[in-house]
């Protein structure tokens, strides 16, 4: 591959175990209030051509440790389970740092520094690796996809025409990534505007391709680099989420998990007779489209980088520079992209971006993806509710146009967007313990805003019960009933919508008590303070 001066000067000058940043990502993080986790180097790297760089060690602690072994297994164990453990159990024990694990850091608010316990170190340790488990087996699964188009080209293969051009177009796309790899590059984005100005109505997955053999993902070895890149950007992603009571990354990694599950049952939906052909028609293409599939659990990890702990409405109060930034639209939800996309293209990860994409066309589909994904989390906004409805309407009511050559791109499209959606309030849709433990942290994390003065003057417990009453009819019910529309879920859907119902009669029932001794809790707590 081809590296830029730039890139190969900051990788050659690494030290191992521990994590370089330019200039431009000790900005970001600084402007994220993780200024304290940056230490300047204090030999300059200089780079030919460009001068002297400064460059910064991230260190943010002793919080935890994120270990460089490596598992293989099917996705539905990925999906459930890393070494016998579910990774969102805090009572498990954590797997420790093992064969020269990387310290990485602990997750706190910039505003109020606390040392993190044992027990939320261990859990962090336990989510990186996990995480870090999961992308790295649907990169394998890429790889593997990749490797079995390309054997079909070489079985095509008749005159020793296409084995050539093959070999070009492979030159070819090595010069493309390259300048993919560098953050003098300018990243694939929208000369629109703003971050939100790129949603499209429209993605354009793979058009189907036939295959008469399979890669088996197993068979499919990383490079270590690749592996040890993925997990200092797991890590580092982690570092980046504030110790907020609900929106941090634990909750990420739930919705990561969630996420994974969907596209798990949409790609092993129970159609053993379907061909190749009707499985693609019946998925909407998702089923063989792996680099959708990875760009969604990729969006679910990173979907609240940096939140700060507040709703969009009061960060155009406290961050009016972010705000303007963002032209007063998804502050959240862009601020998150930009931080985490900008962290992605770094020079540090080059190896692992050119294992992910063959060409600029794939890294811009992937930004597609990623960028429609995390907007569609920002569920409050009118505008964005009113589009996501007309085109539902659009690819699933009886009068959609199914002459229309998108016609399956726009299900597909539509589709993602809500496997992120339900992912993101999943715990809504899941068991009674799971919800009554979500919606205690979200109910924590307002009236803690409110307490301190930062969620203006109306008290969320005032009318925190009928509000989630609200939210079940007007959005987690109807969410969970499209996903039953469209059909690619298999028994899935049905199971959300059961849960759905069933939490929602609970709340009915003992809601109004379970606000009350939450608001008791909260306000004896800040008495004892």
């Amino acid at each position: 591959m081809i590296r830029t001066t730039t890139a190969a000067r900051m990788e050659s000058t690494g030290v191992s175990n521990r994590i370089q940043v330019s200039q431009k990502t000790a900005d970001l993080l600084r402007d994220a209030g993780k200024g304290e986790w940056l230490t300047a180097r204090s030999d300059i790297v200089e780079a030919k051509g460009k001068g002297k760089l400064q460059t910064y060690w991230l260190e943010p602690g002793a919080g935890y440790a994120v270990s460089h072994s490596r598992t293989t297994g099917t996705e539905d164990q990925t999906a459930q389970v890393i070494n016998g453990e579910h990774p969102l159990n805090n009572n498990a024990g954590g797997g420790g740092a093992e064969n020269g694990a990387l310290a990485i850091g602990n997750i706190t608010d910039a505003t109020t520094p606390t040392a993190v316990t044992s027990a939320e170190s261990v859990k962090t340790e336990r989510l990186v690796n996990w995480n870090s488990k999961l992308l790295e087996d649907l990169i394998r699964k890429l790889v593997a996809h990749r490797q079995a188009i390309s054997n079909e080209k070489i079985l095509a293969d008749e005159s020793g025409k296409q084995k050539v051009q093959n070999q070009q177009d492979t030159a070819s796309v090595a010069g493309d990534i390259s300048d993919l790899c560098t953050n003098n590059a300018s990243p694939p984005s929208s000369t629109k505007g703003t971050i939100r100005d790129e949603v499209a109505s429209t993605i354009s997955l793979p058009a189907f391709q036939k295959m008469t053999g399979v890669v088996d993902r197993e068979t499919v070895e990383l490079p270590t680099e690749i592996s040890d890149q993925l997990r200092i950007f797991v890590a580092s992603i982690a570092a980046l989420y504030r110790d907020n009571p609900f929106h941090n990354f634990e909750h990420a990694s739930h919705v990561t998990m969630k996420a994974n599950k969907l596209l798990h049952r949409i790609v092993n939906i129970n159609h053993t007779q379907l061909s190749q052909h009707e499985m693609y028609i019946h998925s909407f293409g998702i089923a063989m489209d792996p680099l959708a599939q990875l760009a969604i659990v990729f969006s679910a990890l990173i979907h609240d980088v940096d939140h700060r702990g507040v709703p969009n409405f009061c960060l155009v109060k406290e961050e009016p520079a972010m705000a303007e930034h963002y032209c007063n639209k998804s502050i959240a939800e862009q601020n998150s992209v930009e931080i985490a996309w900008n962290m992605f293209i770094e020079p540090a990860y080059a190896e692992l971006r050119s294992c992910l994409f063959s060409s600029k066309q794939e890294m811009k589909r992937f930004r597609q993806l990623v960028v429609n994904a995390v907007i569609a989390t920002d569920i409050f906004d009118p505008e964005l509710i009113a589009m996501r409805n007309k085109r539902w309407e659009s690819a699933f009511s009886q009068l959609a146009e199914r002459d229309d050559p998108d016609f399956l791109n726009r299900k597909a499209t539509i589709v993602l967007e809500h496997v992120i959606q339900a992912s993101d309030v999943c715990h809504t849709m899941q068991h009674w313990s799971i919800y009554q433990k979500w919606n205690r942290c979200l109910f924590i994390e307002m009236y803690s805003a409110y307490l301190s003065g930062r969620a203006g003057d109306k008290d969320p417990s005032a009318d925190w019960f009928e509000g989630e009453l609200r939210f079940f009819d007007n959005y987690v019910i109807p969410l969970a009933k499209k996903l039953k529309e469209c059909q690619v879920f298999g028994a899935s859907s049905h199971e959300l919508l059961d849960c759905a119902y069933d939490n929602r009669m609970e709340w009915e029932n003992r809601g109004r008590e379970i606000v009350e001794t939450l608001k008791e809790s909260m306000d004896h707590a800040k008495v004892q303070v």
